[in-house]
């Protein structure tokens, strides 16, 4: 065999282990985002590291559908996020990177927290569980006390703020991530 041939069999074989050992996104587990080519307000408040759903999807801010991420690459799923991004209007080019991570360990997981504070029963660090809601977080915290306000509960996630009324089902329903911080607000003079 010539040396041409030798060196064609070796970039050939590298590369074929190279892309079998490229990881891929598995459900339950983590992908850590970063986007680039926006505002860096945007920046800040889009990148971060999103859990994969147990059935495969991952949810993301602005993006009114989770995405299926499972079975794809991190390339492969980057170019799927900006283009969601872009057919929604919120993004022109958007530059999306997206890491994957080995399957997060449950240990891991359950170790991972939601702070809740402000007008609840017992305020600070929750147990984070796999599709928690708003609700049951500010639940587990005890819930709000006598002067908390459930109409406009504030959710901080990547430093961004939300609202959220959690007397209305929907807004109840909300995801929360590990590492949230969910604020129940006192109530003004004249709350219902």
């Amino acid at each position: 065999m010539n040396i041409f041939k030798k060196i064609t069999v070796i970039i050939l074989a590298s590369l074929l282990t190279f892309s079998a050992s490229a990881e891929v996104v598995s459900k339950s587990s983590i992908v850590n985002l970063v986007i680039k080519a926006v505002p860096v307000v945007e920046q800040q408040s889009v990148s971060g590291q999103y859990p994969v759903s147990s059935n495969g999807y991952v949810s993301l801010p602005h993006l009114d559908q989770a995405i299926k991420a499972s079975g794809l690459s991190g390339a492969q799923l980057s170019r799927k996020i900006e283009k969601a991004y872009v057919d929604a209007g919120i993004y022109t080019k958007p530059l999306i990177s997206i890491t994957t991570a080995k399957d997060v360990a449950n240990e891991q997981i359950d170790r991972a927290q939601v702070t809740v504070g402000g007008r609840v029963k017992r305020a600070g660090p929750v147990s984070y569980v796999r599709g928690m809601t708003i609700f049951t977080a500010v639940t587990a915290a005890g819930g709000e006390d006598a002067f908390g306000n459930l109409r406009k509960v504030r959710l901080l996630r990547g430093g961004k703020a939300y609202t959220y009324d959690l007397k209305n089902p929907e807004h109840m329903q909300e995801k929360v991530y590990p590492n949230d911080v969910i604020t129940v607000p006192e109530k003004g003079l004249f709350a219902r």
